[in-house]
């Protein structure tokens, strides 16, 4: 899972994917890791409960960024299109609930490198690896209707389709 286009220049090869908390609440942080960060880097902020594993992240992101080189994007940002394809679903607010950061106790940051992780990094703590029991996994796939193998190829095709039919 190391990219999925050379010729379109889409790699995950460097993306950051870490449970954390936070001492600032989840909408202040959220704006600050984007001041943080810029324009120019992905940074999101997701529900551990709501998230399978870390091929759905990366999935969600590479979609996302194939959004935006297709010109067929929903939303303005990368960061707000990677939610949508994490939550399955065109609707921004529905995406937002459903995937979402709940709690500054406990999120999982997605950043789409370690520079980009690095401009971030001082406003989380108690970082760690993001590395799901296979409960958890089918608990997450059940609650985003994810009627599917939770194999990598599995998830990342639930991922690429689940907007076509909607």
């Amino acid at each position: 899972m190391e990219g999925i286009d050379p010729l379109l220049g889409i790699s995950a090869s460097g993306v950051v994917i870490r449970r954390a908390s936070s001492k600032i609440g989840i909408k202040e942080l959220l704006v600050k890791m984007r001041e943080r960060s810029g324009s120019s880097h992905v940074v999101q902020l997701f529900d551990p409960k709501m998230i399978i594993n870390r091929t759905h992240l990366v999935s969600a992101y590479l979609n996302a960024l194939l959004a935006f080189s297709s010109k067929s994007n929903i939303s303005n940002s990368v960061a707000v299109e990677m939610v949508l394809y994490a939550a399955l679903t065109r609707q921004i607010n529905e995406a937002i609930s459903a995937v979402g950061a709940k709690s500054e106790k406990d999120f999982i940051v997605f950043a789409e490198s370690k520079a980009a992780y690095s401009k971030i990094s001082g406003l989380i703590s108690n970082d760690s690896d993001f590395a799901p029991s296979p409960a958890h996994m089918r608990s997450a796939a059940k609650a985003l209707n994810m009627k599917v193998r939770l194999d990598d190829l599995s998830i990342m095709q639930e991922i690429a389709i689940a907007r076509l039919g909607q």
